[in-house]
């Protein structure tokens, strides 16, 4: 029998650099395996109003987004961007608001995107940042080498979690006496066997 909270007891909260920018991102998520708190990648996008804009954001039909407070056990996390009615983002969403934005600390991943990632993929058909010999893809690989390595400990975390055998308890035996379940009055703790105590005799 695998534990049902396995997925929800592994999720966590990593601070990490992602395309130059720290960011908190959810990973352990069961259908997602990076998220990101949505008004703190607004507000690195350098999007004016950044509730408003994810507010008008998320309304689009083609968005991929998540409520927070409809993942299990996410209450019980500590994030200092998140709160309860506050959006994730997956990945793809990210990359989305980040390429919207006009922020100075998000204006180098537009830039490799622009002029170094889409111009590869025109000339050669791929783009591989492992290969790439600029600087900005050299610092873009780390970083994403650091999140895969995490991802890849927590999966192997849920996994153990999954594959461990269930701990089957013993049904608790009435107790012929009718007091506590399988415990007879002289095994209550604090209490040995009752006897009849003597009655003096009257004169």
């Amino acid at each position: 029998m695998r534990p049902a909270n396995a997925n929800a007891n592994a999720m966590q909260f990593t601070k990490q650099s992602f395309m130059g920018i720290e960011l908190d991102i959810l990973i352990g998520h069961p259908e997602h395996e990076l998220l990101f708190v949505a008004t703190q990648v607004a507000r690195c996008a350098g999007l004016k109003n950044p509730s408003q804009s994810i507010a008008q954001h998320i309304k689009r039909a083609d968005v991929a987004k998540v409520r927070a407070c409809d993942v299990d056990g996410l209450h019980n996390l500590y994030s200092p961007s998140l709160q309860a009615r506050s959006w994730l983002f997956p990945e793809a969403t990210v990359y989305q608001t980040l390429l919207r934005g006009h922020a100075p600390a998000s204006e180098p991943f537009r830039k490799w995107v622009t002029e170094v990632v889409l111009p590869s993929i025109r000339k050669t058909g791929k783009f591989d940042v492992n290969e790439a010999q600029d600087d900005t893809s050299k610092q873009f690989a780390g970083e994403l080498a650091a999140l895969h390595a995490e991802v890849s400990g927590l999966k192997a975390m849920i996994q153990q979690l999954l594959d461990r055998p269930a701990v089957v308890l013993p049904e608790a035996q009435q107790s012929p006496y009718g007091t506590r379940k399988g415990l007879p009055n002289h095994e209550l703790a604090g209490s040995g066997p009752r006897r009849l105590q003597p009655i003096e005799h009257i004169q």
